[in-house]
């Protein structure tokens, strides 16, 4: 796995993960040879539209399936990610406290 690249820009920081071989991430579902997962988006100053600009332009430079999980009650990032054409694929927990979450997935267009 190819780890910490990272965009840092206009106070916007995205982090992802392209992987080199077949992963699971959840008991069914597998991130493929070249597929990419965000491992965070983050704007210092939400609300001000670099994330979007940000985040678009780099699924414009990546033609892959693209995956991230988010909080399940992190409602302005899902509705974030659905207006970028992610869809819920299946919900998961994090860490050993359970926090509930979901996976999401864009593919290629």
């Amino acid at each position: 796995i190819l780890k910490n690249e990272i965009i840092y820009k206009n106070g916007v920081i995205l982090t992802w993960t392209k992987y080199k071989k077949k992963t699971k991430i959840s008991p069914t579902i597998s991130i493929l040879k070249d597929e990419i997962k965000i491992n965070q988006l983050v704007n210092k100053n939400q609300g001000n539209g670099m994330a979007k600009i940000i985040f678009q332009e780099f699924i414009k430079q990546n033609k892959t399936k693209l995956y991230l999980d988010v909080k399940k009650d992190n409602i302005r990032a899902i509705n974030f990610y659905k207006k970028n054409k992610f869809i819920e694929l299946e919900n998961k927990f994090f860490g050993k406290t359970k926090i509930p979450g979901v996976i999401m997935v864009r593919n290629y267009e």
